[in-house]
């Protein structure tokens, strides 16, 4: 079995990754790159695909759901590498198999306190695993998830709006970190998506398990939208996506400051 390297990308230089990515120690080693979102692409890529071997491997890793949809040109370089593979992994169906995977990372976490790691770091897996190896290197009592559980503020900033909480998402909006702005108004996209959709699965009938299955969708988004769904017919969505619309285009012209503030007011 190979010796093994683990680098976070987002708590090291993008320079130093790529240093690690393209070095070849001898004997060989297993490179595993998480939060791989942090540093592709990157020209440098093309070059650790070229020369990529069976004695080095490289595994990069992203818990970024919307990685793919920001800046799919490293996608387009692996599938198109014969030496390398793409493996999407997502979230479990049902909502218990996630808490087991939560609590799984915090040994002395309770199923019922998995969930509530999960719902207090809005349903991210990346950030509920950040919780738990604070928890667990800390001796925290899994009592008191709440000190080392965090939510995105992009993620904190799209409930808000959703639930029409105006005055709250524009507070919440300042929060946000210029350069994920458009990644928010992506979230919130998909999110209004899954609301229509939801609100024409709740006027059929359907139970919340026939939701899961007929949308395909995690159990906790729908779980967080679903109090929601009644109010996002398909006009007030199509409402929705003009507003986005102008947002984006704000963003793609340069504009940062004042947008998300400006989503809020107007949905």
């Amino acid at each position: 079995m190979l010796p093994r390297t683990v680098i976070d990308a987002s708590l090291t230089a993008s320079r130093e990754v790529w240093d690690e990515v393209m070095a070849r120690p001898e004997g060989g080693r297993l490179l595993v790159v998480h939060n791989a979102d942090r540093v592709m692409p990157s020209g440098v890529l093309p070059v650790a695909l070229e020369e990529a071997s069976l004695s080095y491997p490289v595994v990069f890793t992203t818990a970024d759901p919307a990685f793919a949809r920001k800046d799919g040109e490293h996608i387009g370089l692996i599938l198109d590498s014969r030496k390398a593979q793409l493996v999407r992994c997502v979230l479990p169906s049902r909502e218990e198999d996630t808490a087991v995977i939560v609590a799984s990372w915090w040994p002395s976490l309770s199923a019922d306190q998995a969930v509530q790691v999960l719902d207090r770091c809005g349903g991210s897996l990346r950030l509920a695993r950040e919780a738990c190896d604070k928890g667990t290197r800390t001796g925290l009592d899994p009592r008191q998830n709440a000190v080392v559980c965090r939510r995105a503020a992009g993620a904190g900033f799209s409930d808000l709006v959703v639930a029409g909480e105006r005055k709250a998402a524009s507070t919440a909006a300042a929060s946000v970190p210029r350069e994920e702005v458009l990644g928010t108004l992506r979230l919130l996209g998909s999110r209004l998506s899954l609301l229509a959709l939801l609100n024409l699965a709740i006027k059929d009938g359907m139970t919340p398990q026939q939701q899961a299955a007929k949308l395909r969708a995690d159990a906790y988004a729908l779980r967080l939208l679903r109090p929601h769904a009644r109010d996002y017919s398909l006009s007030r969505e199509a409402q929705c996506r003009e507003v986005l619309a102008m947002a984006e285009l704000a963003v793609t012209a340069g504009a940062r400051e004042g947008v998300l503030e400006a989503v809020a007011l107007l949905w």
